[in-house]
């Protein structure tokens, strides 16, 4: 069967919830699931690949290589610029990007830039408002 493509799941299936422990691509609340194929990524969208749930705890990220946290936190940021510049933006793409790109300019430019608890914090929350 082809696992790749758009409204192929025809009826929800159990409930799921998603506790991520990276933050960056905003996985946690799109509507698109990555699967890693034999060959390649494949990708599913459609209602019922939304978790039902999201649990944020920034004690997940503590641990993240600085490297990691950097390069995902960038990740977060760009999504929130094209929610912010994007063509099919709105009011709700505007107000999410808006509070995110804040929070990530005080996590990489404020006066306690860099990975703290606080940060790590902030950096969920914002990879989430950018993935909306």
């Amino acid at each position: 069967p082809i696992y790749q493509g758009l409204n192929l799941i025809k009826k929800p299936g159990i409930y799921h919830l998603g506790v991520p422990t990276i933050s960056g691509t905003g996985a946690e609340v799109s509507m698109t699931a990555v699967l890693t194929g034999p060959e390649k990524k494949l990708g599913l969208k459609c209602d019922w690949t939304v978790f039902n749930q999201v649990i944020l705890d920034p004690e997940l990220i503590a641990s993240v290589p600085t490297d990691k946290w950097f390069y995902t936190g960038m990740d977060t940021y760009i999504h929130c610029i094209e929610s912010e510049n994007g063509m099919l933006n709105n009011a709700f793409s505007h107000a999410y990007a808006e509070q995110s790109l804040k929070l990530c300019r005080d996590i990489y430019l404020g006066d306690n830039a860099g990975q703290t608890a606080e940060n790590d914090d902030k950096l969920m929350v914002a990879s989430l408002m950018g993935g909306l």
